[in-house]
């Protein structure tokens, strides 16, 4: 049984023009990300520090993070979040 699919090219280029927009959008989804994990890399170095007074507020937030599920999270920081 020989298959041979062939893909049509022209509907993924003639849906170029829609997708542009969404450009700034997803550079500013992944550097906010980035800077998200940033935070985290910092904390998680806080953690193993030897300082006692730099360690505890850096367990209770990867603790804080890592006990809620991303849905509350997302929903507290939804709910939170000042809108202007």
């Amino acid at each position: 049984m020989d298959v041979n699919f062939q893909f049509d090219w022209s509907a993924a280029f003639g849906s170029i023009p829609y997708l542009l927009p969404g450009i700034p959008w997803t550079l500013l989804i992944s550097f906010g990300g980035l800077a998200i994990g940033f935070i985290g890399i910092f904390f998680g170095l806080l953690r193993i520090s030897r300082l006692r007074w730099l360690r505890w507020p850096a367990i209770v937030y990867v603790e804080v993070f890592r006990g809620t599920p991303i849905l509350v999270q997302v929903l507290f920081i939804f709910t939170a979040y000042p809108s202007s």
